[in-house]
């Protein structure tokens, strides 16, 4: 209230209450090996190998969804 030179806020009230409980999202399910090869031949022309690996599941992750 000093803040703003005026009375902003005029009374504040707390109440306490219990959380409610979310559920945990499902974990998400890795892409198979197949779908993994297919999207990897098309990436021939990226020479480093890891990250060409991370491409290929990146895409077939992709692909999935």
């Amino acid at each position: 209230n000093r803040f703003f030179g005026w009375s902003a806020v005029g009374r504040l009230a707390l109440r306490q209450a219990p959380l409610s409980r979310r559920d945990r999202p499902s974990l998400p399910v890795a892409p198979d090996p197949k779908s993994i090869a297919e999207v990897a031949e098309t990436l021939s022309s990226v020479e480093d190998a890891e990250l060409r690996a991370a491409l290929a599941r990146l895409g077939a992750s992709i692909k999935r969804n």
